[in-house]
């Protein structure tokens, strides 16, 4: 369309607006072309580290490192590595088969009288792909309670050399 303009126009612009269309029109000829994250799939790292959020918003008041007595005796939630090893509740690159994505596809994950609320279904959608990406971990590991990582406070990412 863009082109169809600055073809029907070229003879009354001068030269130097021509120019300035012509790369406006490349511009977004190339920003338009380009996938989206979603579409293009996310890297291992950043489905971690969104998981891990949604896990610090949505789960660690009931299975955070930071109780006494977590419930089911699953207080290691945000802990990804050790939540994609138990076989129980996660099978890599397998979500239809992992316990835990079938308890956050019927909603009974969260539990609907939750004090953090149910998923939001982009939430739901998120955990789903990184089970389906092979549940990877977070390089290095994340300092800070989960109540700072649920506030949006400042938490540190170590890298493995400083561990």
């Amino acid at each position: 369309m863009i082109l169809g303009v600055l073809s029907y126009h070229r003879k009354t612009w001068s030269g130097t607006m021509r120019a300035l269309m012509i790369g406006i029109a490349g511009i977004l000829s190339c920003v338009c072309s380009q996938p989206s994250a979603a579409s293009a799939g996310e890297g291992g790292e950043g489905l971690a580290l969104r998981t891990r959020a949604i896990f610090a918003a949505r789960c660690a008041s009931c299975h955070g490192p930071d109780l006494a007595k977590p419930e089911g005796r699953f207080g290691y939630v945000l802990d990804l590595r050790r939540v994609a090893a138990n076989r129980e509740l996660v099978v890599p690159r397998y979500p239809d088969e992992s316990e835990l994505w079938e308890l956050v596809r019927r909603g009974e994950m969260p539990p609907a009288d939750s004090e953090d609320g149910p998923l939001t279904e982009p939430e739901k959608s998120s955990i789903r792909d990184w089970i389906a990406a092979g549940a990877p971990g977070i390089e290095g590991r994340i300092s800070g309670t989960s109540k700072q990582i649920e506030c949006g406070q400042h938490v540190s990412l170590a890298t493995r050399s400083e561990k």
